[in-house]
């Protein structure tokens, strides 16, 4: 499923507005009109649907695997006619993948037992030339490589990157640790973040000839952890992208401070852009 961008509605007095609609109201306003257009003797409403998702995530981000439990109505009709009824009225960023009867009762947000996301960045990789200078067209920034038809789960990133650097700082980020410093400042204080990170890798796709001589690369980062918290992993890829582009802000920090989670390492990491992270799956 992908999250919606603003959408039209309408006030009582007809006027349109415009507002942005969550991925949770476009499902349930779906199930609702199909539910009473398959069963009109019984109007159903929000609160019999008892929605409940495996996670919420940032404005602007992406779904694949985004799992929904939901109470639905006695019906004569199949699964595959379901599906098809509920997505005739979704809008067409958003789908139903795969509908499924509960054996058992699962709460899809406190039964997980790992989540997986992605994170694609798409840029220019850092070529230094013989003579100390960094290659020309390394300062030529994304109006130089963005295509349009590029997919919308990805970010262009304006900088040329020394990304032979990335595997190993995912291999340093994996693991468990205190991720105090890769939080949201705003549930730093709430709990603990030790946690255990049990994955954290990175592949290459150069999407330019070999003979370019500073060539475009697309970057998936994939990321693993029964759980995460706030912010975390765009937090985690912005501090990579950060080191590979070498700013001092965060360069100048060893591991034993960043694991100490201190407000002065936190407040100089940056959040990659929502844009590029994707929820690809969930699994109990």
């Amino acid at each position: 499923m992908i999250r919606p961008a603003k959408r039209p509605h309408f006030t009582k007095e007809g006027t349109k507005k415009s507002v942005t609609v969550t991925i949770q109201e476009c499902l349930e306003e779906a199930v609702i009109t199909y539910s009473n257009h398959v069963n009109p003797q019984k109007l159903i409403t929000v609160n019999d649907l008892k929605l409940k998702f495996a996670g919420r995530t940032d404005k602007g981000v992406h779904a694949r695997g985004q799992v929904v439990t939901v109470c639905l109505p006695p019906w004569t009709e199949g699964l595959d006619e379901i599906q098809r009824g509920i997505n005739s009225r979704l809008p067409m960023d958003i789908s139903v993948d795969r509908i499924e009867l509960l054996e058992t009762e699962l709460d899809p947000r406190h039964d997980v037992k790992q989540k997986t996301y992605s994170y694609t960045v798409k840029y220019r990789r850092q070529v230094w030339r013989e003579d100390g200078t960094i290659h020309p067209r390394c300062h030529l920034g994304i109006f130089s490589f963005r295509q349009a038809l590029d997919p919308p789960n990805l970010w262009w990133c304006p900088w040329a990157l020394n990304d032979t650097l990335l595997p190993e700082l995912c291999q340093q980020l994996s693991g468990t640790h205190n991720y105090r410093a890769f939080v949201h400042k705003q549930v730093r204080d709430e709990q603990s973040h030790v946690m255990t990170l049990d994955q954290m890798s990175v592949t290459f796709q150069q999407v330019t000839p070999d003979e370019d001589e500073a060539p475009v690369i697309v970057a998936r980062f994939k990321v693993q952890a029964k759980g995460f918290r706030r912010t975390m992993v765009r937090n985690l890829v912005g501090y990579c992208i950060d080191v590979c582009r070498g700013h001092e802000s965060v360069t100048a920090f060893k591991w034993d401070a960043i694991w100490s989670g201190s407000d002065e390492v936190a407040d100089r990491i940056n959040a990659a852009p929502a844009c590029g992270l994707c929820l690809e799956s969930v699994v109990y």
